[in-house]
């Protein structure tokens, strides 16, 4: 089974996993979606990060 796969598998019970673009993990490290899985792998799915607080950075002139 590839990762690609094994995401489809999932969003058959969980149809929201196909809405958010994401990237995929193997065993910590980051892996292409035809990757194939062997049993014991961990497998990741990162969906896209972005930080601050939403508010407009304070400067030293503000």
């Amino acid at each position: 089974m590839t990762v690609e796969r094994l995401r489809s598998l999932l969003a058959e019970a969980a149809p929201e996993l196909l809405r958010v673009p994401v990237a995929f993990a193997v065993n910590q490290g980051y892996a292409e979606a035809g990757r194939r899985l062997a049993d014991g792998d961990e497998v990741a799915f990162i969906p896209p990060i972005s930080g601050g607080s939403g508010r407009p950075e304070r400067t030293a002139s503000n």
